[in-house]
């Protein structure tokens, strides 16, 4: 694997080989495929991968310690009235998107060590509710969660037109 990276250091110590944040770009195999990894030094000194970029363009955000991986996003204008904002994009280049189409999802997961696999626990997500035009675009969020099975279920909806449902996904009223 080949790779080449930007490292910073704010010390006097070794620039080569004790950087305190690096970006490296790295080689995977022996094809052209690489991905992007950003590490930090920590307090004990080790240089930690803290986020990647795949080569399928998935952003990773990990932690191999005790600290909780997380994302911030905030606004730091003193005009601003508004917080940082989380954007999900969907589009289809050939037409309006259509009715069911998942704008996008928040999930929940848990590692099940029997198997390996991640489990949904929970998911909020949005989906088109109806049918799309130019300048609308009817949309539910629906709310799952997981009851002792392999994978979370819708409990909860509020659908484009503002109906609620509870323990069902057509409900028939406000």
């Amino acid at each position: 694997n080949d790779s080449m990276s930007i490292d910073w250091n704010l010390s006097t110590d070794d620039l080569t080989t004790n950087p305190s944040a690096r970006i490296a770009g790295v080689r995977k195999g022996s094809a052209s495929i690489g991905e992007l990894q950003f590490s930090t030094r920590n307090s004990g000194g080790s240089l930690i991968q803290a986020m990647r970029i795949d080569e399928t363009q998935a952003v990773i955000i990990e932690s191999s310690t005790a600290n909780k991986p997380y994302l911030y996003i905030s606004n730091l204008s003193t005009s601003s009235q508004e917080g940082g904002n989380f954007i999900f994009d969907n589009a289809d280049s050939n037409s309006n998107l259509s009715d069911n189409t998942i704008l996008g999802e928040t999930i929940w997961r848990g590692r099940d060590n029997s198997d390996g696999a991640y489990i949904n626990g929970a998911k909020i997500g949005a989906r088109i509710d109806g049918t799309t035009a130019t300048n609308d675009m009817p949309t539910e969020l629906f709310f799952e969660t997981n009851s002792t099975e392999d994978a979370s279920t819708q409990k909860m909806c509020i659908l484009a037109d503002g109906k609620v449902g509870i323990g069902t996904d057509v409900p028939q009223a406000k």
